[in-house]
């Protein structure tokens, strides 16, 4: 498939083009590690739930990072059935643990925030093979600041195996400090 057909997911023009020159250019994909990013950077108890490794940046200015899909064949709930590719459900959850864990690696998110997820879309143009690494680049857009805290953020970004695009996510979520969760929390 060419780039022409995969490229037509909706993501705006600007952020199409600089995550595909990040991912034609600059950190090459064998740089980053197999090691699993810290359980609580993307808020898991078990570490056989982590399933990123740690995000490298590939654009500080324009706000992109990587990581890569790590893939357990043995875990007991995203390998619950024969496939010939990786499951929708693992690259999704790659996502999540990535959008958290760029919070706060990058933005300063406090670890005792609780993270909201309002949306998580995907499209994909290709299924991933089984046996060969999968990266996710994402463009972190719409950062929102209250009172000098991160409070909200949007990602948009693209799924890619063997440097072809087979997929695009998007998400926003908001992260919300333990004292107002606290204060929430009493009133239920």
């Amino acid at each position: 498939m060419g780039l022409n057909a995969q490229v037509n997911l909706p993501i705006p023009e600007d952020v199409h083009k600089a995550i595909v020159f990040c991912l034609n250019s600059g950190i090459k994909s064998n740089e980053i590690t197999n090691e699993k990013i810290d359980k609580a950077l993307v808020h898991k108890n078990k570490p056989e739930n982590v399933v990123i490794s740690h995000p490298v940046i590939l654009d500080e200015k324009n706000k992109i990072y990587r990581t890569k899909v790590l893939v357990d064949q043995s875990h007991n709930f995203f390998f619950d059935h024969q496939l010939r590719h990786l499951p929708g459900m693992l690259l999704l959850e790659a996502a999540r643990q990535f959008g958290t864990a760029i919070s706060h690696l990058f933005f300063d998110a406090p670890y005792d925030s609780q993270f909201i997820l309002h949306d998580l879309g995907s499209q994909f143009v290709a299924g991933a093979e089984v046996g060969t690494d999968v990266f996710i680049d994402v463009m972190i857009i719409d950062v929102k600041i209250k009172n000098g805290k991160l409070r909200k953020m949007s990602g948009v970004g693209y799924v890619h195996q063997n440097s072809e695009i087979i997929g695009k996510i998007t998400s926003s979520w908001s992260i919300i400090p333990a004292k107002v969760v606290r204060h929430l929390t009493r009133f239920h």
